[in-house]
């Protein structure tokens, strides 16, 4: 079962990170819209999958999107 988490950055040299996570793609980007409304530039905000929400399998996408795999 899929997973999407919402990837955020502070600033252009920061690592991403996660920010919120749920089954639900639409309730994600939600999430993400309401960055976007409290001025959160769109270029450090992603939304990714992970294929389950076990921690490690959240990490290692994050990690990913950071190119430490």
């Amino acid at each position: 079962m899929a997973y999407y988490i919402l990837a955020t950055k502070d600033d252009e040299t920061a690592p991403w990170a996660p920010q919120f996570g749920a089954h639900d793609r639409e309730l994600v980007q939600a999430e993400r819209q309401d960055y976007r409304d409290h001025f959160h530039p769109a270029k450090w905000l992603k939304i990714i999958t992970a294929t389950c929400a076990r921690r490690n399998a959240c990490q290692a996408a994050i990690n990913k999107l950071n190119g430490k795999e």
